[in-house]
């Protein structure tokens, strides 16, 4: 017997894309820089061609800046878990959290601007880092 499971109440996407853009915007070497690291510390071994291998090109981060750029303002449809004392600590959730109310989650909102931040300084002269600074120069007051 096949059984067939509804498509209601599936999580959104957003997120995990959200999610994936960040973690590729990093590279491998973890939330750090370790090339900038290296070379503060003024190891001469490390040249820019090593360090072009361990991030993605403008090109392939761009759809991913698009979706953060996106839902970085989105405030709906949004999951709201906080612990609550009393009726006063009801809100929207740009009330809640004002700059990370974004992204369905606080939690994919505070990506989605690391991901906006690293972008921005990675690739300032691409035609969506000025979009990227300006949200986050909105949000991040």
């Amino acid at each position: 017997m096949l059984m067939v499971i509804p498509k209601v109440g599936l999580p959104p996407y957003r997120p995990v894309l959200l999610l994936l853009g960040f973690l590729f915007l990093i590279g491998s070497g973890g939330c750090g820089d370790p090339i900038s690291q290296k070379e503060v510390a003024g190891d001469s071994s490390v040249t820019s061609s090593s360090r072009d291998s361990e991030v993605f090109t403008a090109e392939q981060a761009t759809p991913f800046v698009r979706l953060a750029l996106d839902c970085a303002v989105q405030e709906y449809p949004n999951k709201i878990g906080h612990t609550m004392q009393s009726d006063a600590d009801q809100g929207t959730p740009r009330s809640l959290h004002p700059a990370f109310y974004g992204c369905f989650d606080w939690h994919s909102s505070v990506h989605g601007h690391w991901l906006l931040t690293r972008f921005a300084r990675l690739y300032p002269e691409h035609e969506l880092a000025p979009e990227a600074r300006g949200v986050l120069n909105s949000n991040l007051t």
